[in-house]
């Protein structure tokens, strides 16, 4: 019993850490279209905690984790191959920050994230505020729905 408490609080505590700098990254985004890749790094250095922890302490299983790596992995992809729309950052920060969440949550949250965009964008349309050509942030919507979905289940 002790362990799962254990695992149940030291996975919240992981998660907001991500969330937080998720956040810092998402301000970032929203001014200069761009991710520094510092908090990739961050969020790296967390999953990696987590997932030694995960596989030390708690029985964790390497299938789970590297489940937990599909979202971002097509984002990346999607990225390179697209050239519009996702950016590599959005990708890279959505694989570095599977890890902490769980494929479910991961991919629940990036589902959510673009709905978000997608009514953010209308609304943009519809007051002239963009326009079909405009680029949009995507990072703030990311760390919204992965900010919604993480604490929607605790």
């Amino acid at each position: 019993m002790e362990i799962i408490e254990g695992r149940i609080v030291v996975e919240t505590l992981m998660r907001v850490e991500v969330l937080l700098i998720m956040l810092m990254s998402a301000f970032k985004d929203l001014r200069e279209k761009k991710i520094d890749i510092m908090y990739p790094l961050a969020c790296a250095i967390i999953s990696v905690s987590w997932c030694v922890y995960d596989i030390a302490f708690c029985g964790g299983d390497f299938k789970y984790i590297f489940m937990s790596l599909f979202p971002g992995a097509i984002m990346l992809i999607l990225s390179k191959l697209l050239k519009i729309g996702i950016g590599e950052g959005d990708g890279l920060m959505v694989l570095l920050a599977g890890p902490v969440f769980g494929p479910m949550l991961v991919l629940t949250g990036v589902t959510m994230a673009f709905a978000f965009s997608a009514v953010a964008g209308i609304f943009l349309l519809i007051f002239g505020r963009a326009t079909l050509k405009s680029r949009m942030a995507f990072l703030p919507y990311l760390t919204a729905g992965m900010g919604v979905i993480s604490f929607a289940f605790i």
